[in-house]
């Protein structure tokens, strides 16, 4: 709070300074044109370096404007996805699970989205439409909500069938989710680390944590999102007027993806294909050389012809380097599906929602992926997520390259 304040008296001081400055220059100005018409050459000269030190003064203020916006567009974005509220999921509707959603909406760093009953189990009136149904509807909703978590709230000797039967669930959809850590009373006995089970529950993931190569992995994307970015801009502006020269609409094309735990994210790339791209594709969908669900055909009618350019070398997806610094997605990591395509999943697929969305991974590493089937992709993420690493992901970057270089990106 008081870092923003600082930063907003700095711009009101530095605007304040810009203006004396400019008005200082225009005097200035005078004075030097006036000494050279007067004859006064050490005057005039004296002014002319005066002037020429303001200029590169006010140049540099301008790119230090340019690195604070960037800085703030980077952090800012971090900050919000770090104090947004965890979605969570109660499976259980008694005194545990009512309590559990209590305690965790208390602490403010959890939303519940509602709670799921067990069989025979009594639910308070008190939940309301907070109610979404039976825990056997539990892979249903998590495949139209987005949850970082499921929090198993039930009896272990009534219910442990239907516990089973939840975790098998999450398991299988790659949802993490919490166990209760207590099923007896202690008088003196304490837990070893008391800040695992601080909130009562044993929390599990389905893939290994690994703390500090995540953070290394999240500060690595920063800096080479920022890094590309600045250093193509000139290209984001040639491609930007080429894209305008050639057909009508748009430079950049928006569409709704798949993202982590199901969160949708507006992904960005240069437009390739004409403005109605997207009604076209019914009349198509006949040609589709693809299995599954996604679609996609050799020498797709609605490419432009600058678009068979940028898809031939993957320029389009150079807009999602601003996805990256926003934290929706990663540099490497399982491509974002479309909302259509998730929903015709099966339930082992969705699996891949359980790490961030990346711009290249196994598959966009293969020099024959556009012959590689729908059930092999699926299967290569898979192998990615169970076996992630630091080393791995710039082995999947040197790979990438190459194939990105030789014109092997999307026909």
């Amino acid at each position: 709070m008081y870092e923003f304040s600082r930063i907003d008296y700095a711009t009101s001081t530095s605007e304040e300074e810009d203006a004396s400055t400019d008005s200082q220059f225009e005097t200035q100005s005078g004075a030097a044109r006036s000494a050279k018409v007067e004859g006064r050459g050490p005057r005039g000269l004296r002014n002319l370096v005066d002037v020429s030190f303001r200029s590169v003064g006010r140049s540099s203020h301008h790119v230090h404007q340019g690195a604070r916006a960037l800085r703030q567009l980077v952090f800012r974005a971090a900050s919000i996805s770090r104090r947004r509220a965890r979605e969570v999921l109660i499976v259980g509707a008694g005194p545990l699970a009512r309590l559990t959603g209590e305690d965790l909406e208390r602490r403010g760093r959890h939303r519940v989205v509602g709670f799921l009953v067990f069989p025979g189990e009594l639910c308070s009136s008190q939940l309301g439409s907070r109610l979404l149904g039976p825990a056997t509807a539990l892979e249903s909703i998590l495949r139209k909500t987005a949850v970082s978590e499921v929090f198993v709230a039930g009896e272990m000797l009534k219910h442990s069938d239907s516990m089973q039967a939840t975790i098998r669930v999450c398991e299988r959809l790659g949802v993490p989710f919490a166990l209760p850590a207590h099923h007896f009373r202690f008088e003196r006995a304490e837990p070893v680390d008391n800040k695992a089970l601080a909130d009562g529950y044993v929390h599990y993931h389905p893939m290994a944590v690994r703390p500090r190569q995540m953070a290394l992995k999240r500060l690595f994307d920063i800096a080479a999102a920022s890094l590309v970015l600045a250093m193509l801009l000139p290209l984001f502006v040639l491609l930007a007027a080429l894209i305008k020269m050639t057909s009508r609409g748009p430079v950049f094309f928006r569409q709704e993806r798949v993202g982590l735990r199901g969160r949708q994210f507006p992904m960005l790339k240069f437009r390739s294909m004409v403005v109605n791209a997207e009604e076209l594709r019914a009349c198509l969908q006949a040609r589709n050389e693809r299995t599954g669900p996604v679609f996609k055909i050799h020498d797709d009618p609605r490419i432009t012809r600058i678009g068979r350019f940028l898809r031939k070398y993957s320029l389009d997806e150079l807009p999602q380097l601003i996805n990256v610094l926003r934290g929706e997605m990663s540099v490497v990591g399982p491509r974002p599906p479309l909302p259509s395509e998730v929903a015709q999943y099966e339930p082992w697929q969705l699996r891949r929602l359980a790490v961030l969305p990346g711009l290249t991974c196994i598959w966009q590493s293969c020099l024959d992926r556009h012959r590689i089937s729908f059930e092999k992709w699926m299967y290569l993420d898979m192998q990615y997520i169970d076996h992630w690493s630091l080393a791995r992901d710039f082995a999947l970057i040197c790979k990438t390259v190459p194939i990105v270089l030789a014109g092997g990106g999307e026909r």
